[in-house]
């Protein structure tokens, strides 16, 4: 068992309530893995926003600047990183978690001592 909540345990456990409440100890990091989710856009190339032709211009003309055969639309995939599973060891047990920064080699935990 983790030395700390020995301690802590036993502290509470000898003085009564007056130690009981939360306590912050440090979890080992064993693995962090990225949460990554894909982000699809759509993205205009070629002349997508031509100036209209004047007023008296050729039918082909006019066709043309309406269709915009030199405008192509394509999905772009962007990868965004959203989040990292943290799994942890702490107390002799392993655990996980979900956090939105990835850790450093040890996690904050936050226990409760009743």
């Amino acid at each position: 068992m983790n030395k700390r909540l020995v301690t802590i345990v036993w502290l509470t456990m000898i003085t009564g309530s007056a130690f009981a409440g939360e306590f912050v100890v440090e979890g080992q990091v064993l693995q962090v893995d990225p949460i990554v989710e894909q982000h699809t856009q759509q993205v205009a190339t070629g002349n997508c926003n031509p100036v209209k032709p004047r007023r008296h211009t050729s039918l082909s003309e006019l066709l043309e600047w309406d269709l915009r055969p030199e405008c192509r639309m394509r999905n772009r995939v962007d990868e965004v990183v959203t989040g990292y599973k943290v799994h942890y060891e702490w107390d002799n047990r392993r655990w996980e978690t979900v956090t939105r920064e990835p850790p450093g080699d040890t996690i904050a935990l936050r226990v409760t001592v009743r």
